[in-house]
C-alpha cells in the first residue's frame, strides 16, 4: 500500500477519521499521492508512466493496472501487453493500439453477435446463414436458406428458403423468396425474381420483372427486363427487352431484341440494333440499316457479306428472285449441265463421266456467241487460257502469243499485277542467252523517256531500292554489297553502307552515306605523318601532328620516341583528336618526370582522303 504524506493509507484514513468530522472529510476530499484533492477522491500518478491503480488476484499477483501512458488512460494486462483498452485525449478509444483515429479503433478482429447499426437503424447483420448489408426489413427478415448475401437498401429483403443468392444494389432481388444461386447487381436488378434460380443480372433494372425465369444471363441496363423463360443471354443496354416467355435466345449488343412480341427460341441477334424474328436464326446487324456489312477474315468489308477465304456450301445458294440477279443451272447448247448468268453471257460447262465431252472431271468457260467453244479450262491441276483445249502445264498457263494487261500498251493506266513467290525469266530466244527486263513501250518515239525503279517495302514505307534513269544512271537507296570487284565509270553515290568482297575502283569521287567495307584494296589516299619534339626535364607540354591538306584524320598516337629505359620518365596524360580541330589534328599532353634529363617525344596521325 502506498504512503500518503509518509503514512500508510490505513493509518492516514484512521487519522482523518479521528481528527475531523465526516462532514469536513466530505468537503475537502481524499487525495492519494496529492495533498490538494479536487474531487471526492483524487489519485495522482507516479513514475514515468503515471501509474494509478493495480488490480491483484486472490493470491496477490498483479493482473491488471491503470496508468496515463502516452497521455491517455491505459488499461494494461500486467507483464503481458499495454493498451488492452486505451482512451485517448479527445475521447477516441483504441483496443490494442495507442493512437486511435476514429471514435473506436480496433487492432484485430471484431466479432459482433447480432448486428451493426447506423444512425440507430440496422446496417450490417446476419439472418439465418446469410449476410445482409443495408436491408431495411430487419425485424421481418427470417430466411431459412443458407449462403445468401444482400448488400443495399431493400436488397434480398424477402428471402425465405432460397440459398446461395447474392444481391448488390437498391432493391436488388427484393422479391426473391425461394430461388437459388441467383446473382443480381444494380438498382432493382432481379427485382422481380421470386422462385427463379441460377440467373445472373448485372445492371440497372436488369431482370426487373423476371419472376420464375431460370438460367438467364443479363448484362446491361434493362437487359432481359421481363424475361420469365430460361437460358436466355443478353449483353448490352436494353438487350432482350422484348423477351418474356422465350427461351434459349442470345442477344449481343445494345438494343438487340426480338423483332416483335412473338416469342422465339434459340434465336440470336448480334450487333447494335439487331433484331430477329425466327426460331433457330442468327441475325447480324440492324436489318433496317442498309450500310451494315459483315466481314469474315477481313477488317474492311465492302459488301453486305465479304468473305476472305474459302467458302463451303452444302445446301442451296439463293439470291433474290430477279432473273438478272441470280445464278442458275442451264442445259442449253452442248451436252452437260452449265451454270450461267442470263442469256448471251458465258456459262461454266461441266464434263465428267457420262458426258460427250473430253473424258475426266473438269469444266470450261464457254460463250454462246462462239457456239460453246472452249475458252478457258479448269481442271484439278490448273487453269489454261486461250490454249484451245490443251492440258494446262501450271496453275496459270498462257500457251501462245503476247499477254496484255492494258487497253493501250503505249500509255500506262496505273494498273498493278500481284504475283506471289518467285518470278522466273527465260532467255529471250533459245535455251540460253539473256533475259530482259525492259522499261519500254511497243512503239517508242524520239521523245520517249522511261526509267525503271525497283521498289521494296519496309513497314508501311515504300523504298526506291534501285532506280535506273532513262539515260542508264543507277541510284541505290540502302546498303550495297558486291561479291567481288566494284567498278564505276563515273561518280558513285550510295545513301547507306557499301560492302565489297574484293577491290574498289572508282573513276571519280566516292560518296557513301554510312559505312564502306572493302575486303580487298580501297585507294583512298591513306597516309601516316609523324613529328618529333624535345620535352625538357621536369616539364609537361602539348604537341600535335596535323594531316596533309585534302585528307581527314582517322587515328593517331604518341609518347616517348624510343623503346628504351628512358621511356618510363614520359607520362602520357592525353592522346586524341584536337578538340579545337578534331578532323585534321591529333594532340598529346605529356609530362617528363626526370628532373635532370630532356626526353624525345614523337606524335603521329593516320589520315585519308575521305569526307
Amino acid at each position: 500500500m502506498k504512503n500518503i504524506f509518509g503514512l500508510s493509507t490505513q493509518l492516514w484514513l484512521a487519522a482523518v477519521l479521528l481528527a475531523a468530522p465526516l462532514a469536513a472529510l466530505a468537503q475537502t476530499g481524499v487525495g492519494i499521492g496529492t495533498s490538494t484533492p479536487d474531487r471526492p477522491l483524487t489519485v495522482q500518478g507516479s513514475g514515468a508512466n503515471s501509474e494509478l491503480l493495480s488490480l491483484k488476484n486472490n493470491v496477490g499477483a498483479t493482473k491488471w493496472h491503470y496508468n496515463l501512458l502516452n497521455g491517455g488512460l491505459n488499461l494494461t494486462e500486467s507483464a503481458v501487453a499495454d493498451y488492452r483498452l486505451f482512451v485517448a485525449a479527445g475521447g477516441r478509444v483504441g483496443i490494442g493500439l495507442n493512437n486511435p483515429t476514429a471514435r473506436l479503433d480496433v487492432a484485430g478482429d471484431v466479432n459482433v453477435s447480432t448486428l451493426y447499426r447506423y444512425a440507430g437503424a440496422p446496417f450490417l447483420y446476419r439472418r439465418g446463414a446469410g449476410l445482409f448489408v443495408g436491408t431495411e426489413n430487419y425485424a421481418a427478415l427470417t430466411p431459412t436458406g443458407f449462403g445468401n448475401t444482400a448488400v443495399g437498401l431493400g436488397g434480398g429483403s424477402s428471402l425465405a428458403a432460397g440459398y446461395n443468392n447474392t444481391t448488390v444494389g437498391y432493391l436488388a432481388g427484393d422479391n426473391l423468396t425461394d430461388g437459388n444461386n441467383n446473382v443480381a447487381v444494380g438498382i432493382q436488378a432481379g427485382g422481380g425474381l421470386t422462385t427463379g434460380s441460377d440467373n445472373i443480372f448485372v445492371g440497372h433494372d436488369t431482370g426487373l420483372n423476371s419472376s420464375t425465369g431460370s438460367f438467364n444471363v443479363g448484362l446491361g441496363a434493362a437487359a432481359l427486363r421481363d424475361a420469365a423463360g430460361g437460358y436466355n443471354v443478353a449483353l448490352g443496354h436494353a438487350s432482350g427487352l422484348g423477351v418474356t416467355t422465350g427461351a434459349s435466345n442470345t442477344f449481343v449488343g445494345a438494343r438487340t431484341d426480338l423483332s416483335n412480341a412473338i416469342q422465339r427460341s434459340r434465336a440470336t441477334a448480334l450487333g447494335y440494333g439487331a433484331t430477329v424474328n425466327q426460331d433457330d436464326a442468327v441475325v447480324l446487324g440492324d436489318p433496317g440499316n442498309v450500310a451494315t456489312r459483315v466481314g469474315i477474315g477481313t477488317p474492311n468489308p465492302v459488301a453486305r457479306l465479304d468473305v476472305n477465304g474459302d467458302q463451303n456450301l452444302t445446301g442451296t445458294l439463293k439470291l433474290n428472285t430477279a432473273d438478272a440477279d441470280k445464278i442458275f443451272l442451264t442445259t442449253q447448247g452442248a451436252a452437260g449441265s452449265k451454270i450461267g448468268h442470263a442469256a448471251g453471257w458465258g456459262v461454266l460447262n461441266y464434263a465428267g463421266p457420262g458426258t460427250s465431252a473430253t473424258t475426266g472431271f473438269h469444266s470450261w468457260l464457254t460463250t454462246t456467241s462462239t457456239g460453246y467453244a472452249e475458252q478457258m479450262r479448269l481442271t484439278p491441276t490448273g487453269l489454261a487460257l486461250g490454249t484451245g483445249g490443251a492440258a494446262p502445264r501450271g496453275q496459270l498457263d498462257v500457251g501462245q502469243g503476247n499477254t496484255y494487261l492494258v487497253d493501250n500498251p503505249n500509255a500506262g493506266t496505273a494498273q498493278t499485277v500481284y504475283l506471289p513467290g518467285h518470278l522466273y525469266l527465260a532467255p529471250y530466244s533459245g535455251g540460253s542467252g539473256t533475259a530482259y527486263v525492259q522499261a519500254r513501250v511497243p512503239n517508242p518515239v524520239a521523245g520517249t523517256s522511261i526509267g525503271l525503279t525497283f521498289r521494296t517495302t519496309q513497314g508501311t514505307a515504300l523504298r526506291d531500292a534501285l532506280t535506273l534513269s532513262a539515260a542508264g544512271d543507277a541510284a541505290i537507296w540502302g546498303d550495297t554489297r558486291v561479291g567481288n570487284n566494284l567498278a564505276v565509270a563515273n561518280n558513285a553515290t550510295v545513301t547507306n553502307d557499301v560492302s565489297v568482297g574484293s577491290d574498289v575502283s572508282v573513276g571519280n569521287n566516292v560518296s557513301v552515306g554510312s559505312d564502306l567495307t572493302v575486303a580487298g584494296d580501297a585507294l583512298l589516299g591513306l597516309t601516316t605523318v609523324s613529328f618529333d619534339y624535345t620535352l625538357p626535364a621536369d616539364y609537361y607540354a602539348e604537341f600535335n601532328a596535323t594531316c596533309p591538306a585534302g585528307t581527314r584524320l582517322l587515328s593517331g598516337g604518341g609518347g616517348h620516341r624510343d623503346y628504351n629505359s628512358a621511356m618510363i620518365d614520359v607520362v602520357l596524360n592525353y592522346s586524341g583528336p584536337d578538340p579545337s580541330n578534331p578532323t585534321t589534328r591529333w594532340i598529346i599532353r605529356v609530362d617528363n618526370q626526370s628532373t635532370t634529363q630532356n626526353r624525345a617525344v614523337r606524335v603521329y596521325c593516320t589520315c585519308a582522303r575521305i569526307r
